[in-house]
């Protein structure tokens, strides 16, 4: 899941967008709730904000915007797969 911006339509994006903490984001992409997992998910999303901006730490919101990215994506594959509703 390394895409920059998934090609997830504007109505879903906002929805997705609307208000919740950063474990219910993990939550509903369907992240496995154990320290490991979100550890592993964690440190990619840094990884990819280092790669991004070519930096040896990157700033803590770029990781943030990473794993939002990611999130968002992961959930949208969820509702596409029919596992999730946005009602």
């Amino acid at each position: 899941m390394g895409t920059r911006r998934a090609n997830i339509p504007q109505s879903v994006r906002l929805k997705l967008m609307q208000g919740g903490t950063i474990g219910q984001m993990e939550a509903l992409a369907g992240l496995p709730s154990d320290h490991a997992s979100r550890l592993a998910f964690w440190l990619e999303c840094d990884r990819t904000a280092r790669s991004r901006n070519r930096l040896q730490v990157p700033e803590p919101l770029e990781v943030v915007a990473v794993a939002r990215e990611r999130c968002h994506a992961m959930t949208y594959a969820r509702i596409q797969r029919g596992e999730l509703c946005l009602l």
